[in-house]
């Protein structure tokens, strides 16, 4: 068995080392409020445990790299794959995959949780939205024949991204004048977006009106992620080509602290509340946490052999 080792900043850089490959056999563990996973194009998801800095669980992906990745509730991970391809893990009992289900000839490129056991997928070659039921994998409805580069259930309303606009069944959010490149939900009564104008925008649903502009020196977004009803983080490239997050005020708009230390482009964000740490995927194929207060990088997890592809905490 290959081990594999990650550098920890908090204590001096020394090195740890840790098994890979193991089966999710410990339901406690997964409960804990410390773990996480990443996807990487390397064909493989990993379970990460933060407070014990180490690999848990290395789980091979055998339909085709995973382009992005959802945690449903407690037990299921949804992944969406190059082919097509529904793959739904039970990843408190084992490493293998439930079901998979192929729901269209085209790429998953966007995934996300709906209502009542569904997911909202947004396909290329063919451009298409769809629901599609976790259980049966039966397609539920088109929503139409479009190219989305993103989706985001709030409640029953599905929102998707088409290039400088979100679309709902109830009415249209304009304002930017680049395309959108990241949609999240902020809370029940918001959603934020960062689009290649470099600003970021918070909407109010009811109104579907811009309720803060966040003017920034971002060139172009790849990911955003909602740290609390109070700030906001991103990750893109900035105008000095640097590959930085930040974090802003969702009151103000003003950036509260800047993240620095990936070699290449970040390209997926999450965020552990119970540790107060960001968490980073990137190009250069390690998973990073950082200190929300000080922007320090706290640990660096190293085993992906190909970039990181999307992460989200368990």
């Amino acid at each position: 068995m290959s081990k594999n080792t990650f550098e920890d900043v908090s204590f001096s850089g020394r090195k740890f080392e840790y098994e890979g490959n193991l089966l999710l056999k410990d339901k406690m563990m997964l409960k804990h409020p410390h773990m996480l996973l990443s996807c990487g194009i390397d064909y493989t998801m990993r379970l990460w445990d933060v407070s014990k800095n180490y690999c848990r669980s290395t789980m091979q992906l055998e339909t085709g790299y995973s382009t992005c990745m959802i945690h449903y509730e407690n037990k299921i991970l949804v992944s969406g794959t190059n082919h097509g391809d529904v793959s739904v893990f039970n990843i408190e009992h084992d490493n293998k995959i439930l079901r998979s289900f192929n729901v269209s000839s085209g790429k998953i490129t966007a995934i996300c949780k709906g209502p009542k056991g569904t997911i909202a997928c947004a396909t290329s070659y063919p451009y298409t939205i769809i629901v599609v039921d976790i259980n049966s994998g039966k397609v539920l409805r088109k929503v139409a024949e479009l190219q989305a580069y993103s989706v985001l259930y709030v409640g029953m309303e599905l929102f998707y991204v088409l290039d400088k606009v979100i679309r709902t069944s109830s009415g249209t959010y304009k304002g930017h004048t680049g395309m959108i490149r990241c949609l999240i939900r902020l809370n029940d009564n918001q959603i934020a977006t960062g689009s290649s104008d470099r600003t970021i925008r918070i909407w109010d649903i009811e109104s579907r009106e811009t309720v803060l502009k966040i003017q920034t020196n971002f060139i172009t977004f790849t990911a955003l992620c909602r740290v609390s009803d109070d700030y906001i983080a991103a990750s893109g490239l900035q105008l000095d080509r640097e590959n930085v997050m930040c974090m802003w005020s969702t009151r103000t708009g003003v950036a509260q602290q800047y993240f620095k230390g990936h070699e290449e482009p970040v390209t997926c964000l999450s965020y552990l509340p119970n540790m107060h740490l960001l968490v980073s995927g990137s190009e250069d194929n390690t998973v990073r946490t950082w200190d929300i207060s000080s922007g320090k990088n706290v640990q660096t997890f190293r085993g992906h052999t190909s970039f990181i592809k999307s992460v989200t905490c368990v």
